[in-house]
Parts: structure tokens; C-alpha cells; sequence
């Protein structure tokens, strides 16, 4: 696929493709360096993916998303030509939440900066609500005069996500004990240094712990308590 060529194609080809969709997409549309960032990420979520960590979030995209698109596109241009403004609406269907599916309907405000006919940065502002939603989780209702109500159990009439084949079950995690995504020399560690079990993982699935960040080869291997001496 040759590489696009002015900036505003590069804009238009991500606002209408999903990047994840496939390598070569990925490697059009994303510079080698490219950061992604989601300020708003709910609890559990990375909030950054820089260049090491990007294929972690690109493998979960793959493997949970289908039927992507995007509406109400409203771009702001800047008065730097490699900067710019997009509000938009995206919907898909997710698999986040158990092993059923769900709509996901969320709103975003993004910040994308080009760079050489690549995108350098994206940090992407998220209606954090839409991504319970997509969990098939409702949050309490919060009340002015103090007082407190559990959240209502949401509606939901779920389709049952096709049987995974042989393929995907060798794929698939489920030791939430020591949670690692599609790459094994990649592991979500607590903030404490302690590997702890992921809050929000490829397959949907929800645990009982927050997780910060992403730990590589370098600490992979480490136990416990060497892992605690490197803070």
C-alpha cells in the first residue's frame, strides 16, 4: 500500500479506518513512534501506549471489536497544519464484558498531530461511561443531597458470542492470577510492583484489582520482591 500523501488524507483515512484493522493499515497510518493516548481511560485501562506497548492495545482491539464506525465528524483545524481537532461518535460491537457481546456507543474529542505523512500522536478524550456500558456494567447515580443508591442492573438482552475454536483457546488467557496479553514478555503489574490480577484485559474479562501499567522483559522474569526493589 503506498504511503498517503497530504495531511488531510492521512486525517481522513484514520477518522473512517480502524487502525488495528490489519498491519499494513497500522503501518500506513501510525509512524513508528507513534504515541496513543486516552486521558479519560476508565479505571484499569492504560492511559498511554507508546510504540512498546502499542501492539498490546492494537491485539485486544482485534480481538474484541467488530463492525467499527464513526459518525458526526466535526474537525477543527489549527493554525499548525500537522495539528488537529476531531469530534466524533464511534459505535461497535465489543466483546468486553464475559463472553457475550455488547454495543459500545461513546463519544470522543481527539487530538491527532501528523507528522511526515504519519501520525505522531493521538490522545483521545472518552465518555468513560460508554466503555461500562460496553462491560454491561451500570454505575451508582449520584445524588446532591448526600445520599447513596447501588447502580440498577441494566438492561440487556446479550447475544451469545459464537464458541471459540481450538485456535482462540490456545490464544486466550485465563490465569488472572499472572495476566499477560497476546505477548508473554508483556504483563500488567499492580502499582506496587506486585503482580496483581487485571482489571481490564483482551478478553473483556473484569477483576478485582487496579493495575497501572505495563512491565516488559526486563522485569518479566523478576520475582516479587526484585521487582519491588526496582521502585
Amino acid at each position: 500500500m503506498n504511503d498517503l500523501g497530504s495531511n488531510d488524507e492521512v486525517l481522513e483515512k484514520y477518522i473512517y479506518t480502524p487502525f488495528w484493522e490489519s498491519d499494513e493499515t497500522e503501518s500506513l497510518l501510525l509512524s513508528k513512534d507513534c504515541i496513543l493516548e486516552f486521558p479519560f481511560a476508565p479505571p484499569g485501562m492504560p492511559k498511554s501506549f507508546p510504540k512498546e506497548k502499542r501492539s498490546v492495545l492494537i491485539d485486544w482491539l482485534r480481538r474484541t471489536v467488530r463492525s467499527w464506525s464513526r459518525e458526526d465528524v466535526v474537525k477543527y483545524p489549527t493554525s499548525d497544519a500537522s495539528r488537529c481537532w476531531i469530534e466524533s461518535r464511534t459505535k461497535a460491537t465489543v466483546k468486553w464484558g464475559g463472553e457475550i457481546e455488547r454495543q459500545f456507543d461513546c463519544t470522543h474529542i481527539e487530538l491527532v498531530i501528523i507528522q511526515d505523512g504519519k501520525i505522531l500522536t493521538v490522545r483521545t478524550w472518552s465518555d468513560p461511561l460508554a466503555y461500562y456500558r460496553g462491560m454491561g456494567v451500570n454505575l451508582p447515580v449520584f445524588h446532591f443531597d448526600g445520599t447513596y443508591s447501588e447502580g440498577k442492573a441494566m438492561p440487556d438482552t446479550p447475544t451469545k458470542f459464537a464458541p471459540a475454536n481450538d485456535e482462540e483457546k490456545a490464544i486466550a488467557n485465563t490465569d488472572l492470577i499472572r495476566d499477560q496479553f497476546l505477548n508473554p514478555d508483556v504483563v500488567i503489574v499492580e502499582s506496587n510492583g506486585s503482580y496483581g490480577k487485571v482489571k481490564w484485559d483482551p478478553s473483556g474479562a473484569v477483576s478485582g484489582y487496579w493495575n497501572d501499567y505495563v512491565r516488559f522483559p526486563l522485569f518479566s522474569n523478576r520475582t516479587k520482591s526484585n521487582v519491588n526493589d526496582a521502585h
